[in-house]
């Protein structure tokens, strides 16, 4: 018989001839054939046999290994034991075919078994008598320098057509698949975990030398790259399949599209877990569920770690979270930004007390890292409990929208104890962290958009606390004046304007990028370019609550300016405000101690502080937005500008009180003490003859202004007092 096909439930003795000879010592060497064509059967007993009716003697060697020979012409003293590994797949019985060239031995098979709806091989050649459903990929494996190719044959799980021969039966042999010369391999080791279908899965005979001969460079080389293939697949192609269905990319995909062409080098790529509970120890995937190292961006370098959803949920586990340790720590010693792709399902369970404890390792490199280099997180997916506390302690936070989901207990939890039914969206979706807790700072419609806006967003910040921003070549003119700057702030006060439109038109044209937009609205903060140098933007928005300050945007500042401060990003004001927001929900809530933290926040910046004010800037919210009594370097204002303790009709209302009520006309004599009160009180000019001012200058010429401050305070040297740490009101 040529090809023998065994179908699910039958006994193998039962269909297939074997004829056994005499067992022999096991380093006999045998005579190898020239041309033929063979079967390899598994049988119920885990047993594996040759067999091709007369001529041929199959002679078990052990569990899981046969031998074989011909009466044939010899063309070698070449010893063959082709088999396959106990426990290498699960399922009833399954059929291999081996061929053999003429002239050549062909050590590897086309391994077929449970139902599959196509056969796919890799190779570079399309064989003419391949059945219809056998299609060929681009070899995997390269020449390698041996006598002969490797090739690499892989069965996926397709659709096919319906009616396809190949349904027709729960397996399928074909007798003339391929022929091809090949040269020798040897066993690798495969995680015991890997009990993917065979359909999925990568099939080998494996052909082994004489016991006495060592195993090559080559031999050794093999092995380390079968073992990196099977961590670069991680959890197989099904899991892959369903993470691109959700519109996710999978862990490797995301850094390989993050990071510039050919950069990335993976740390701890065959790291795998060292959990024994619950059956752990049968599945020790390489990696254990996330992709670690450094690359560069821009050409500048970043270290990344990405959470494989692929593998056990992205799950944390002790060795999971040594990976990240050592990227983070890696980081933080060479100077250079810590980027984290999270997208996992939280502690692994399993290992439990460990995984918690992998956490806590992983927090506390991110208050080492604070301050130290730039830390940015992606939330690329799930980010529950624990989970979450590392992204909130970096520095700026990416959400995807639809697909990543942050909160401390998901909604099943919080139904189960409060009652209260919410949806994952409304509970921990992107909208609600960048719009309403500020958790996190940008949106995006998809990851790849987030990706291209975080290498955008590393192009304004230095690697670490030590270097200076960089500083891009310049494309806009320094000296550059725009007359419509006159236009945009209206003459009468209590009408408002976009400060973005102030912005835009001062910085290099098309700089400003918004950090936060969506959250504290009254406040805008984001980073900005002056003759290519970068700087932080903060702004009071009079289009929202008259950009008065309120809780919201006292954390939205005082944590930019801080960030900026610590990175040596030099903060440009502009400042239009009547003061905080008053209420009793505001004071309930703690505006005091908040707007504290933005009055703190700006009195320890020691990088440059540059302040323009356009219009407003009334009572203690004047001192808390980088005045000169906070030690800023330049303050500038606007002729526009009103600078007092409060607004003109409140402080009529308060001094005037008395002359008011005894007034014929009431609204006739307030507007005429309102008019007395500005003119007197409410302008720049007595700021500035007190020295609070530096200097009363038109719109038009506040970007050359600022450009040339820039270059005055490139050398500035601030010491503050020595102590451990201030007290910031948290």
């Amino acid at each position: 018989m040529d090809v023998v096909a065994v179908e699910s439930g039958c006994d193998a003795d039962a269909v297939v001839p074997v004829a056994v000879g005499d067992k022999r010592p096991r380093d006999r060497r045998l005579d190898c054939p020239t041309v033929g064509e063979y079967v390899a059967v598994k049988r119920r007993d885990d047993t594996l046999w040759v067999v091709r009716g007369e001529g041929l003697k199959g002679v078990r060697l052990g569990p899981g290994f046969f031998e074989f020979d011909v009466d044939a012409d010899v063309i070698g003293d070449c010893p063959q034991r082709i088999g396959k590994r106990r426990n290498a797949v699960s399922g009833p019985e399954y059929v291999q075919r081996v061929e053999i060239a003429s002239g050549v031995i062909a050590d590897r098979a086309v391994a077929v078994g449970h139902p599959i709806d196509r056969l796919v091989v890799d190779d570079d050649e399309f064989p003419a008598s391949a059945p219809p459903n056998v299609e060929l990929d681009p070899v995997r494996d390269r020449d390698r320098g041996l006598d002969r190719l490797q090739r690499v044959f892989r069965i996926r799980r397709q659709k096919a057509p319906m009616g396809d021969e190949a349904h027709t039966g729960p397996f399928w042999a074909a007798s003339k698949c391929v022929s091809f010369p090949v040269g020798p391999t040897y066993r690798r080791s495969r995680p015991r975990s890997d009990r993917r279908p065979i359909a999925e899965r990568l099939f080998r005979c494996w052909s082994f030398p004489d016991q006495d001969r060592p195993m090559t460079m080559d031999d050794s080389i093999e092995e380390v790259r079968e073992k990196k293939r099977d961590a670069e697949r991680g959890g197989g192609e099904d899991r892959i399949e369903k993470q691109h269905e959700k519109g996710k990319l999978t862990a490797r995909e995301r850094i390989d599209y993050f990071l510039d062409d050919g950069t990335f080098e993976e740390f701890d790529q065959l790291k795998t877990h060292r959990c024994t509970n619950f059956d752990m120890d049968d599945e020790k995937p390489y990696g254990d569920g996330v992709v670690t190292g450094y690359g560069e961006v821009d050409g500048r370098t970043v270290f990344v770690f990405a959470h494989d959803f692929t593998v056990f949920g992205g799950s944390l586990g002790e060795a999971f979270a040594e990976k990240v340790c050592k990227v983070m720590d890696r980081a933080i010693e060479t100077g250079a930004p810590i980027i984290g792709l999270n997208d996992s399902a939280g502690a692994r369970i399993q290992e439990g007390i460990d995984s918690l404890a992998g956490y806590a390792d992983i927090f506390h490199r991110n208050q080492k890292a604070s301050g130290v280099v730039p830390q940015i997180s992606a939330i690329m997916g799930p980010c529950a409990g624990g989970a979450v506390y590392s992204p909130a302690i970096t520095d700026f936070i990416y959400m995807v929208q639809d697909t990543s989901h942050m909160f401390i207990t998901g909604p099943d939890v919080i139904e189960t104890v409060t009652g209260e039914e919410v949806g994952f969206e409304e509970l921990g979706g992107a909208s609600t962290h960048t719009g309403e807790s500020g958790v996190a700072h940008f949106s995006a419609a998809d990851e790849k958009e987030a990706l291209d806006d975080i290498r955008y967003l590393l192009s304004y910040l230095p690697s670490n606390n030590v270097e200076d921003p960089p500083r891009v070549e310049p494309w806009d003119d320094p000296e550059r004046r725009d007359e419509t700057l006159t236009e945009i702030v209206p003459d009468q006060p209590r009408k408002p304007y976009d400060i973005v439109d102030v912005i835009d038109r001062v910085v290099d044209e098309e700089s400003f990028f918004e950090v936060a937009e969506s959250y504290a609205r009254n406040l805008v903060t984001g980073f900005g370019r002056l003759d290519g140098r970068s700087v932080g933007i903060v702004a009071n928005q009079p289009r929202v609550n008259a950009g008065t300050l309120d809780i919201d945007a006292s954390l939205k500042g005082g944590r930019f300016v801080r960030f900026c401060d610590a990175f040596n990003i030099p903060i440009l004001t502009f400042v239009d405000v009547p003061g905080f927001m008053p209420g009793t929900d505001q004071e309930h809530n703690g505006i005091i101690k908040h707007g504290a933290k933005l009055l703190y926040a700006y009195s320890e910046a020691t990088v440059p502080l540059l302040t323009v004010i356009t219009r407003k800037a009334y009572g203690g919210a004047y001192d808390v937005m980088a005045s000169k009594h906070l030690e800023a370097d330049v303050n500038y204002a606007w002729p526009t500008a009103e600078i007092a303790v409060m607004g003109p009709k409140g402080a009529v209302n308060v001094l005037y009180r008395d002359e008011l009520a005894d007034a014929d006309d009431v609204e006739a004599r307030r507007d005429q003490l309102i008019d007395e009160y500005r003119d007197t009180f409410a302008n720049p000019f007595t700021a500035a003859e007190r020295g609070f001012i530096d200097d009363v200058i038109e719109p038009q010429e506040t970007r050359s202004r600022l450009i040339h401050d820039l270059e005055m305070l490139e050398s500035k040297r601030k010491d503050q007092p020595d102590k451990k740490h201030g007290n910031i009101p948290l």
